[in-house]
């Protein structure tokens, strides 16, 4: 039997202990990261989850690519993190969290754990791991390790019961794959995790990043040189010609092309909505474009479907950040108001 529950948990179950994580995406234009080592050596260790969470945002934010066309740092402007319920014995959720909340894979974490960014965190120098065998023995090893912690955490320390298992179902991901952003920033936080580091720092002591070297002392000023005759003043510039806005096709065109995509996705709800196939969370992508893409909904209760379309890329940036469209009156008001 469904019990649906947005918070908190059911009766019958019991509640995760509450977290007071910061929101799930924080926009910054510069990030700035915290030393590991520094955090150690002035005993200004984390110990709610808030400070973990606040130590290990930077590090998840580029290690997700936020801000880019992949990025998978968050998707709660599209789903609604608040939509989850809990059905069966083992109390497994289900609803859109689980397509709101981000994730990393390991494959993107490894590529992350090469970059400089990423040294501060193992200790270890591991750039450029395809110079030599040894450096890429070096990064696979550091690398399983890591990742296994942060799986392991991100099990066991959800934000709300069930959290990792719904993105796995969801997303269609295997466990052990990936892993969430609470998951992330309670393992940096870990006793765990600082017992790894000092093995590898041991383990690899010749390779240890060293801190960065002091500035050297300033040069004497040099005496100041004789002022330059002032130049002719020059001829005033032609003025330019209008420029040509190239990062996206006709605008007609492209408007045109998302009113009928919408209308097609609306008519097919009509004539076939007992033949759709839709995923776990209720979400089916109808067509995907590189600026937009057309998604079905299906409501559980009543059986009814929506159709959305959702930005991407140079179109979200034109329509000064608007995710979603849900009429045709929205599309031809985002069009006049954003591009023409």
């Amino acid at each position: 039997m469904i019990q649906n529950v947005v918070s908190p948990l059911p009766p019958s179950l019991p509640s995760p202990p509450h977290r007071t994580h910061p929101p799930e995406c924080i926009l910054v234009q510069k990030i700035q990261f915290a030393t590991y080592d520094s955090i150690l050596s002035h005993s200004l260790q984390m110990k709610t989850p808030a400070d973990k969470a606040a130590f290990a945002r930077p590090f998840w934010n580029l290690a997700t690519l936020m801000g880019g066309d992949t990025q998978t740092t968050t998707f709660h402007d599209i789903f609604n993190k608040l939509d989850f319920h809990y059905t069966g014995t083992e109390s497994l959720q289900h609803g859109e969290r689980g397509m709101a909340l981000g994730y990393l894979t390991k494959v993107r974490f490894v590529k992350f754990i090469s970059s400089s960014a990423a040294t501060e965190l193992t200790g270890v120098d591991l750039t450029k791991p395809g110079m030599t065998p040894e450096r890429e023995e070096r990064t696979k090893y550091i690398a399983n390790q890591f990742f296994e912690l942060l799986v392991q955490f991100s099990i066991s320390h959800p934000f709300q019961a069930g959290d990792y298992g719904n993105v796995a179902r969801s997303r269609m991901m295997k466990s052990g794959s990936f892993c969430i952003f609470t998951g992330f920033s309670e393992a940096l936080g870990s006793k765990k995790f600082c017992a790894l580091r000092a093995s590898w720092k041991a383990r690899y002591s010749e390779c240890i990043a060293s801190p960065p070297s002091p500035a050297s002392p300033p040069y004497p000023p040099s005496p100041p040189s004789p002022p330059s005759p002032p130049s002719p003043p020059s001829p005033p510039s032609p003025p330019s010609p209008p420029q040509v806005r190239a990062d996206l096709p006709r605008c007609d065109l492209l408007e045109n092309s998302i009113v009928e995509a919408f209308l097609d996705a609306q008519k097919l709800c009509e004539c076939k909505n007992d033949q759709l196939e839709f995923s776990v969370a209720g979400h089916r992508v109808e067509k995907e474009c590189p600026l937009y893409s057309i998604q079905i909904n299906h409501r559980r209760r009543g059986g009814m479907c929506t159709v959305m379309v959702v930005t991407k890329g140079k179109l979200r940036k034109r329509f000064k950040g608007l995710v979603t469209m849900r009429s045709v009156n929205e599309i031809h008001q985002a069009f006049l108001s954003h591009v023409k």
